[in-house]
């Protein structure tokens, strides 16, 4: 990474203020989720949005992860039927006839430094706690090994949440304290935003082009995560 005294902080600030900008042109009504993303991807903290199918819950993730320039994404929906392998890959069967256990994980989770995961608690019990290392240590395990991974944020969505007692049974209570925040979120409730809403066109994410103006790159989050560690936070606040 670049020294600290080639980043212009004041125009990441503004290039992120943008970003939220574009978030909210696109997905009404959802200014506190679009605060609560920044702060995921300097903090690398993650992100549960929880909601009925069609409020666009996927299209804000997906739209903050294409700002976020030099960056790999890795995006994938869970279902019962899921595995550790939609995340991670397969087994790579060369290396494992010769004696080595390790996965093919190009192009999955443990390269991304975004990653979305759609209907996320439809995961089995093994899916999901397969996230816990990666979601805290950003960490995966390879060969008996804790490899060191790129992750900054991963960001889940879900139709419902299991209740208390079901995550104790499942053992998911470590799992679902990953989230630093999770929303829940709604249908457009004003009528003047629902009618800009349908004048508003869907994004084509295999076409779509980000304006530069609201866009940052992996080292200037990097930077300003550094520069975060500073604050101060008063005791006021703690209380």
């Amino acid at each position: 990474m670049s020294q600290s005294h080639t980043y212009d902080v004041d125009a990441m600030l503004r290039r992120i203020r943008n970003l939220e900008a574009v978030q909210n042109r696109f997905v009404l009504e959802r200014g506190d989720v679009t605060k609560a993303i920044s702060i995921c991807l300097v903090s690398r903290s993650h992100l549960l949005l929880v909601g009925l199918p069609g409020i666009a819950k996927t299209t804000q993730v997906r739209l903050a992860a294409a700002h976020i320039r030099g960056s790999k994404f890795f995006y994938t929906q869970l279902t019962p039927f899921s595995t550790v392998e939609d995340l991670f890959g397969p087994v790579d069967i060369v290396a494992y006839k010769e004696g080595v256990r390790r996965r093919v994980g190009t192009g999955m989770l443990q390269e991304a430094h975004v990653a979305v995961v759609d209907e996320i608690y439809n995961g089995n019990e093994a899916v999901l706690k397969s996230l816990l290392s990666p979601m805290y240590e950003r960490v995966f395990a390879e060969q008996g090994r804790a490899e060191p991974i790129p992750l900054r944020t991963l960001m889940g969505t879900t139709n419902s949440v299991p209740d208390e007692e079901e995550r104790q049974e499942k053992g998911l209570t470590a799992f679902h304290d990953r989230w630093l925040f999770r929303f829940v979120v709604d249908d457009i409730k004003s009528d003047s935003n629902f009618m800009r809403m349908l004048w508003t066109p869907d994004i084509d994410f295999h076409a779509y082009e980000p304006d530069p103006n609201a866009t940052v790159t992996v080292d200037e989050l990097e930077h300003l995560a550094q520069l975060s560690e500073k604050v101060r936070v008063p005791v006021a606040i703690y209380e």
